[in-house]
């Protein structure tokens, strides 16, 4: 399930990179499900009702949770999750996820917290009593 940075984080990477202020790496990062297609400005985003036990999946940033180094192939570079990712067990049914998100914020779905995206390979249904889960290396962000 590829994923790539939003506009927001296209610029910030530029302006770090050629002589704006410098990109700050978050200490954690949050992994969200949306039940809608998340537009490259990181807008459309539908999270599952927080009433139903959902919440983003805190992740610290760090090369324990994230393959230690970016991979080259077939003209994209990419890094995955060297961790499973586990979310809380559903308390009521949080309907179809077909999207992910990583924002550096807990909470917020302003464009600047949002800083990646992608579609679920396989869109999935998460009913009362399923944990919604990535395996490790199954959570991928590209680059090409």
């Amino acid at each position: 399930m590829p994923g790539s940075f939003t506009n927001f984080l296209e610029r910030e990477v530029l302006n770090h990179l050629h002589g704006g202020p410098d990109l700050l790496r978050p200490g954690t990062v949050y992994v969200g499900l949306s039940r809608e297609p998340i537009a490259e400005d990181g807008s459309g985003i539908d999270e599952p009702p927080g009433a139903a036990n959902y919440a983003r999946y805190e992740v610290t940033n760090t090369n324990g949770e994230w393959a230690p180094a970016a991979t080259d192939g077939a003209n994209v570079t990419s890094k995955v999750n060297d961790q499973p990712f586990e979310y809380n067990t559903a308390s009521a049914s949080w309907g179809e996820v077909t999207h992910f998100f990583i924002s550096d914020d807990l909470t917020s779905t302003l464009e600047d917290n949002i800083w990646s995206y992608g579609e679920l390979t396989v869109p999935k249904t998460i009913d009362d009593g399923d944990t919604a889960s990535f395996a490790a290396g199954d959570l991928e962000i590209r680059l090409d």
